[in-house]
């Protein structure tokens, strides 16, 4: 009877044959003991004809100078390779795990025939779709599996996902029992949830690896813009995301496609509300009947917003202070597509947008009771405290093409990794939304994705000059899609839409050529190449698509834009 059990040292294999010695096996890596081991049992009947495949498949190692493969090992490749029984594809096969032992990432290779991973027991599509979209093609993402992490879980966790790429790029089919263990892992890194055999959502999955594995985090630099008292901590700083979460606007009543821009423009300029002081001058703008006030409209330049003020009077103790809004005429000015031009003065406001959520009033060392100061002074003087008010901003991000390096004891082969790759922007639309009674229901509304984001305005550099041109030297290309086939998040199909060539894909329609892709935006290589869908399901599971029509068809859910910088003539500079 056949059993899958931790890997054991030689000194515990009750096999007859000869074996390899405790002390020889020093480079094979504790935390990946157990994988890719089968013993059976010491009183089954042995198969002659494969003990003497072992016995040739380790000397075979050995001559090579590799001593870290064990019976256990051999067994199992011999059992579970397409061939079974050949002993060369199984040394194949145990030669691709003892580069994983060693830490080495297969390249991408477009010659080489994608097969992908088997789905086990018909939920691990979105682990299945989620690694396919960062690994089949991608490079960004290796350096998180060279770390050596210092705990089991976490050295375990990156090394099986080395493994899963390196299978995934040599044209290996992976297997439910890699799946498996991949489950496993997570869950002892901490996702409790990722070892039930229930569907999950792909989002959180990205989130905790990255997390795990300390991926690199984005870095946004924020900038808030109102009329109060600015507060340069808060106004002006940057923050770390690992993934954007976009909200999906209602559709709109003419019918119109909701574009990916647009969405990112409402995330990346947004409107908020936010706790400031106001600033002097206009807190102390309320002057006497005396003052040409409404002789000379032209005393305070307007800012188009309505400020409500406090006016405390001289009258008697039990007489009630009134409240007079001083109101400032809107100035008409042209319409700009700019943001910043909606906050600064000279833009008018309609009245009900009052700039206060609350009023405080605060009389620090005066005297109600005492006389002598004319009604100006006293206003005045009760109007000089800080008064902190809910008032509308205008909320900017810009995205920096670098990752940041947030790990201060990070490996130098890590480190050394980011500085050359370029980030990759992972965009979650936030289609599903829960009822008041914890129902998840799915927005499907079409989002039109563009394969490129060209001289997008929310891509910063802060090695440009201040007053230079921050959106002309980078672009987003879009290299695979995350999409979802069903009503709720935890259940349905993911499926992974991916820039790239396979050797085997099967084409559900023609590739498209150069010549026939009249409506690209650019003739760069990185737009013309061909897509494939990833579907753990299908009989196929690597075939080509049209992506134009695939975008339509499926439901995107996850989307991986990478940041690539363009020279003056419009290429990307690689």
């Amino acid at each position: 009877m056949k059993r899958l059990s931790r890997l054991t040292t030689p000194s515990q294999s009750r096999d007859s044959q000869p074996r390899i010695s405790t002390s020889s096996t020093p480079n094979r890596p504790d935390y990946l003991g157990d994988l890719w081991s089968i013993y059976d049992d010491p009183k089954a009947v042995r198969d002659k004809e494969e003990e003497r495949s072992i016995k040739g498949v380790l000397e075979r190692f050995r001559s090579h100078g590799i001593e870290t493969m064990t019976e256990g090992n051999v067994r199992y490749a011999l059992r579970m390779t397409q061939n079974k029984g050949d002993a060369d594809n199984a040394f194949r096969l145990l030669l691709l795990l003892q580069e994983t032992y060693e830490g080495i990432v297969k390249p991408y290779d477009p010659g080489t025939q994608l097969i992908g991973a088997i789905n086990r027991n018909n939920v691990t599509c979105y682990l299945d779709a989620l690694l396919f979209a960062m690994f089949a093609r991608l490079d960004s993402f290796e350096a998180m599996l060279y770390n050596d992490f210092n705990d089991r879980p976490r050295r375990r966790l990156a090394g099986l996902l080395r493994l899963w790429v390196n299978m995934l790029r040599t044209g290996r089919l992976i297997t439910t029992d890699i799946t498996r263990h991949l489950q496993q892992s997570l869950a002892e890194c901490g996702w409790q949830d990722a070892a039930n055999t229930k569907q999950q959502d792909p989002s959180e999955a990205f989130t905790f690896i990255t997390g795990q594995l300390e991926l690199p985090l984005l870095t946004l630099k924020m900038d808030l813009y109102h009329t109060g008292k600015e507060e340069p901590h808060d106004d002006h700083k940057f923050v770390n995301e690992r993934l954007l979460e976009i909200a999906i606007p209602a559709p709109s009543e003419s019918g119109e496609d909701i574009t990916l821009e647009d969405c990112l423009e409402h995330y990346f300029n947004n409107r908020v509300e936010v706790m400031r002081h106001l600033e002097s001058q206009r807190r102390n703008t309320l002057k006497s009947a005396s003052d040409p006030w409404h002789d000379n409209p032209r005393t305070e330049k307007s800012s188009g917003l309505h400020i409500e003020v406090a006016e405390v009077l001289a009258n008697g103790p039990g007489t009630p202070l009134p409240q007079t809004p001083l109101t400032e005429s809107p100035v008409a000015t042209t319409q700009s597509k700019d943001p910043l031009e909606q906050i600064r003065p000279g833009t008018g406001r309609k009245r009900g947008d009052s700039i206060f959520g609350q009023r405080k009033i605060e009389l620090i060392g005066i005297d109600p009771e005492k006389e002598g100061d004319t009604p100006t002074q006293e206003r005045e003087r009760k109007m000089s405290t800080k008064t902190e008010v809910l008032m509308p901003a205008w909320q900017f991000f810009k995205l920096l093409p670098w990752y940041t390096d947030h790990m201060p004891t990070s490996d130098a082969q890590v480190a050394a990794h980011f500085a050359k790759k370029r980030p990759v922007l992972g965009i979650c639309l936030k289609r599903y939304s829960f009822t008041n009674n914890g129902t998840a229901t799915k927005r499907n509304t079409f989002i039109d994705i563009p394969l490129e984001i060209g001289v997008p305005n929310f891509v910063s550099d802060e090695n440009m000059q201040e007053d230079g041109p921050l959106v002309g030297n980078f672009r987003l290309i879009l290299q695979s899609v995350v999409c979802h086939r069903g009503i709720s998040v935890h259940s349905g199909h993911y499926v992974t839409l991916c820039r790239g060539k396979s050797s085997s894909a099967i084409p559900e329609s023609t590739p498209p050529s150069r010549s026939s892709r009249t409506n690209s935006v650019s003739d760069s290589g990185d737009i013309e190449d061909p897509w494939m869908l990833f579907d753990d399901l299908a009989r196929n599971r690597v075939t080509y698509v049209d992506i134009h029509q695939a975008l339509r068809k499926e439901t995107p859910y996850l989307l991986f834009y990478q940041v690539q910088p363009i020279g003056d003539d419009g290429h990307s500079i690689h």
